[in-house]
């Protein structure tokens, strides 16, 4: 099932499918689980970039961009035929990445040329945002779509919409800035470069945190949608960071470099594009929490294990059959468990009936007081902020 030849990028859909592209010029579509589920198209072109319209935005739209190696910028459906007249894009060179905004009203590409173009999402052009005169190898929408960052040789800059604006732009890296990601959530920013550190940064360009010189050129990060963590990418190297720089976990898995990472909107599992044509699928488990002596951990994507510390009481599991666990807290006498469509909530001590309500949207935040609690999701059809007694 896996890619012939490299594979530049990779897209989830809002329905939890992922779609990958190749240098063989298929566009491929992967469950969740990581089985193949067959070829969407095949491209008369190399493709750079590949990138899903956004879950978080108010009307879904079943169609995605594609950014080619010949400057052109194509949407295409779910079903693999173009969408719109493909444009040329940049003049001069390949496109290197394309990024919607969180609405999806807009559409950023950045190129070979140097220029930052803003496209509306049917594919016309509304803006020559900015002309750097060096590769643009990474771009990203800020938390409000009023401002998009972007990478050029070894700077990064953030340039506003806002005309007259101007731009905020620091030294980054000693080599050039090969990947960059703005979180909405926490409004920091990620950035890897080829002097081999990743490093994190607020949104004024003061730096929070500097990896060590990794063995390899950083090729790709990615904030997990939550902002509690981010991804890095490099040669066979997989790293799980917190969002102050602290390393969680590092795998070696032998599939070359990882060119792209992409999680899923629930931030549970991500995906990355590899140089050695597999697509890679990575899910987060292990997280803990505890409470007066007792210990909750995720174990696995469906089930959580609970133990009291300070008794010989036996391990209890939670089963959740329906979905994946997406978030869950322990304290004041409960431990409340959400799935990307329902609540759980169990007393402790009485493991067997937890009280249950129907979800919209998976949550981003949850947070428990003494006598209620607090489910923030992202969601176009959610619910937004709800407090729960």
């Amino acid at each position: 099932g896996a890619h012939a030849e490299l594979v530049p990028s990779v897209t989830w859909t809002p329905s939890q499918e992922l779609l990958s592209i190749g240098d063989d010029q298929a566009v491929k579509k992967w469950q969740s689980d990581g089985s193949n589920a067959g070829e969407v198209a095949t491209l008369d072109g190399y493709a750079t970039c590949i990138r899903y319209f956004p879950a978080t935005a108010h009307h879904a739209v079943d169609i995605f961009a594609v950014s080619g190696s010949d400057g052109t910028l194509r949407l295409m459906t779910r079903a693999g035929r173009e969408d719109a007249p493909r444009v040329k894009a940049h003049e001069a060179g390949a496109v290197i990445c394309v990024a919607w905004n969180y609405d999806g009203s807009a559409l950023a590409t950045g190129g070979e040329d140097g220029c930052l173009k803003i496209w509306s999402s049917s594919g016309y052009l509304r803006t020559t945002l900015m002309q750097t005169g060096k590769p643009m190898y990474a771009i990203s929408w800020g938390p409000d779509n009023e401002a998009v960052l972007l990478s050029a040789g070894k700077e990064l800059i953030i340039k506003s919409l806002q005309v007259g604006q101007k731009p905020l732009r620091w030294a980054a890296h000693e080599g050039v800035v090969t990947c960059v990601d703005w979180n909405a959530v926490n409004n920091q920013i990620v950035s890897g470069g080829e002097d081999r550190m990743y490093r994190v940064w607020d949104s004024f360009g003061r730096q929070l945190y500097s990896s060590a010189a990794n063995q390899h050129v950083i090729t790709s990060v990615r904030w997990n949608p939550k902002g509690s963590t981010f991804a890095v990418g490099s040669f066979d190297m997989l790293r799980l960071c917190d969002r102050t720089g602290w390393s969680y976990c590092r795998e070696r898995p032998r599939t070359g470099s990882l060119l792209d990472i992409q999680w899923t909107k629930d931030g549970t599992q991500l995906a990355a594009a590899t140089g050695s044509g597999a697509v890679l699928f990575a899910e987060v488990l292990d997280q803990l929490v505890e409470w007066n002596g007792i210990q909750a951990v995720l174990v696995e994507p469906r089930r959580i294990s609970v133990v009291d510390i300070t008794s010989d009481q036996m391990e209890e599991y939670l089963d959740f059959p329906r979905d994946r666990v997406v978030t869950f807290a322990l304290g004041y006498d409960h431990l409340v468990a959400a799935t990307a469509t329902q609540c759980l909530i169990y007393k402790v001590g009485n493991w067997n009936t937890p009280q249950i309500c129907d979800l919209r949207a998976p949550p981003t935040l949850l947070l428990l007081s003494s006598k209620s609690f607090l489910l923030v999701d992202s969601g176009a059809n959610g619910n937004g902020v709800q407090v729960m007694n």
